[in-house]
């Protein structure tokens, strides 16, 4: 790849900008294809490698110190998780994200999500559950204040569902919960109205657990997937328009 692809991967995967826990050189007792892994993925999901970005292997060998073969091994498990496409004459870029993905995304977790909450429920920690609701009260009253680099959407919805007992199930809920982070970061938009309405739909989903009204949780869960997928389609709409305009000056 020309150079000028390979200081841009290089520069970006900083690893300040990863994972606080990995540093160059230095696989934190892990393998060495799996140091590569989750250098890459965080970097896709988090949006700071964008869609349409090339990547070097090369150039990520480099950056963590190790060879090209587990770097290569990494990147393949990324195509087959449709995280990187391989192009001809290209090469892998990142993947794009269409309307279409947020209408499959969301589609496939209005199926499993309500099932998964009612496997769940007998299990839940009602402690956990009321802290849950507790930080989300806190970010309505405060929006910003409780922002942090945990992904607490994700946690939330992994913990409602955790307890239903299918790991299969729960795995495919994991894919779904990074595709949804990667969207979110992809929107570059934060929108107050849209932060503070979807806590408050968490709110409502755990007042519902809390009173072991499964029903009421059930529908405020299906209320927020369908506001999630409306406000991301909508982000994603303008970030796009955004973008033609821009082309559009410059030609």
């Amino acid at each position: 790849m020309a150079d000028s692809t390979t200081d841009f991967i290089t520069d970006s995967m900083t690893s300040s900008t990863a994972n606080p826990m990995i540093s160059k050189g230095d696989s934190s007792g892990i393998d060495r294809k799996t140091l590569a892994y989750q250098t890459l993925k965080s970097q896709i999901l988090t949006g700071k490698l964008l869609p349409g970005t090339p990547v070097s292997e090369k150039a990520l060998a480099m950056q963590l110190n190790i060879s090209r073969t587990p770097v290569h091994e990494a990147v393949q498990e990324l195509v087959r998780e449709k995280l990187l496409n391989v192009m001809p004459r290209r090469g892998t870029v990142v993947s794009p994200v269409s309307l279409e993905d947020i209408r499959q995304l969301y589609e496939l977790r209005r199926i499993l999500e309500p099932q998964l909450l009612s496997l769940s429920l007998p299990n839940l920690n009602r402690a956990e559950l009321e802290a849950s609701r507790d930080y989300y009260r806190r970010c309505v009253s405060t929006p910003g204040s409780e922002n942090s680099e945990s992904d607490h959407d994700a946690d939330f919805h992994l913990f409602l569902s955790g307890g239903s007992g299918n790991s299969y199930a729960m795995k495919i809920l994991r894919q779904l919960m990074e595709q949804t982070l990667r969207i979110r970061s992809l929107s570059n938009i934060w929108d107050e109205s849209r932060y503070i309405s979807a806590c408050k739909e968490h709110i409502a989903i755990a007042d519902a657990l809390l009173r072991d009204d499964l029903t009421d949780a059930c529908q405020a869960m299906n209320l927020h997937l369908n506001n999630s997928e409306a406000g991301y389609r909508r982000m994603l709409s303008e970030n796009q328009a955004k973008e033609e305009e821009v082309k559009w000056l410059w030609q």
